[in-house]
């Protein structure tokens, strides 16, 4: 009896980690150098395929960049030291969706998918839908 127990605890432990389990909003398409994405703490090595969830951090060295596609038809492409955070992304076919993205550092070329798309900088917040935007943050003092 304490068998059958011990297993239908396991059984549900197991199913509520899945169900915990953030969903792929968009994937890596493209990439040239290196970069990471921080994810809950953990910094794992992007490479093409890579997963993008919400709340993960984007990085980009030095000679590097990478092409992100979301969900919405949205791509994102971090040129070299370059961060960027996904603040928010919500999607749906049938109502649309909203897109925060807070760009620390560095330069972001945008095209815009089917969600309300937000870009919010250190020094600006610029939304739009349907275009092609170019953004460049610099923290480096002068």
């Amino acid at each position: 009896m304490s068998r059958i127990i011990l297993l239908c605890a396991c059984g549900i432990l197991i199913c509520a980690g899945f169900a915990a389990a953030a969903e792929d909003i968009g994937k890596v398409i493209a990439m040239r150098g290196s970069a990471t994405i921080e994810r809950g703490g953990a910094i794992l090595a992007a490479g093409v395929n890579s997963g993008i969830q919400p709340d993960d951090t984007v990085r980009t060295a030095a000679g590097s960049r990478v092409k992100m596609k979301f969900v919405d038809d949205s791509v994102l492409t971090l040129v070299d030291n370059s961060k960027l955070v996904i603040k928010e992304f919500l999607y749906s076919k049938e109502k649309g969706g909203k897109s925060i993205f807070n760009l620390l550092d560095g330069k972001m070329h945008s095209i815009v998918g089917k969600t309300k798309f937000e870009v919010r900088t250190p020094t600006a917040i610029a939304a739009a839908r349907g275009t092609v935007i170019f953004f460049q943050v610099s923290t480096a003092k002068k």
